[in-house]
C-alpha cells in the first residue's frame, strides 16, 4: 500500500493521503488520530527549538481576530506544515467556534506538479466544546 511503503516518513503519508483522500479517510483520521488518539504515528515532534524563542502573547486575542484568509508560513515540520500557497480562511460560526476551511497542495513525488486538497476544521477556543463551555 501506498502508506506502507512510507515506512513513517511525513511527506511521503501526506503524499498518499492527498492522492487517495477521502471524506471517510478524512473522518478516520480524525477519529483515530486526534479525537480518540487509538492510533499513534511513532513519531514525536521536537518542538524545543520552535518554542525557544516565542513571540510575545496578545494580551486581548479573540478567536474572530482570525476571521478571514491567511497564507501558512510558518510550522512545526515543513514536511507537513508548510507547503507553497496553504491559506486558511477563518469563519466565525454561531456557537462561538470558528470554521477553518484549509486549501493546500501537496508535490508530487515525480516533482511535476501537486494534489491540491481542501479540508474543514472546527476550531473551539476555552473548554474544548463550541461556545466555551
Amino acid at each position: 500500500t501506498c502508506l506502507g511503503n512510507c515506512r513513517g516518513e511525513q511527506l511521503c503519508a501526506t503524499q498518499c493521503f492527498a492522492r487517495f483522500g477521502s471524506e471517510k479517510l478524512n473522518a478516520w483520521l480524525a477519529c483515530t488520530l486526534e479525537e480518540e488518539e487509538c492510533v499513534s504515528t511513532g513519531v514525536q515532534q521536537d518542538t524545543q527549538a520552535f518554542y525557544a524563542n516565542p513571540p510575545p502573547v496578545v494580551g486581548s486575542f479573540k478567536p474572530s481576530d482570525l476571521e478571514g484568509k491567511w497564507f501558512k508560513v510558518l510550522g512545526y515540520n515543513p514536511k507537513y506544515d508548510n507547503y507553497p500557497c496553504q491559506s486558511n480562511t477563518f469563519t466565525a460560526a454561531a456557537d462561538g467556534s470558528l470554521d477553518n476551511d484549509i486549501l493546500f497542495r501537496v508535490p508530487k513525488p515525480s516533482g511535476a506538479g501537486s494534489w491540491q486538497n481542501n479540508f474543514k476544521e472546527k476550531l473551539v477556543a476555552g473548554g474544548g466544546r463550541p461556545g466555551g463551555a
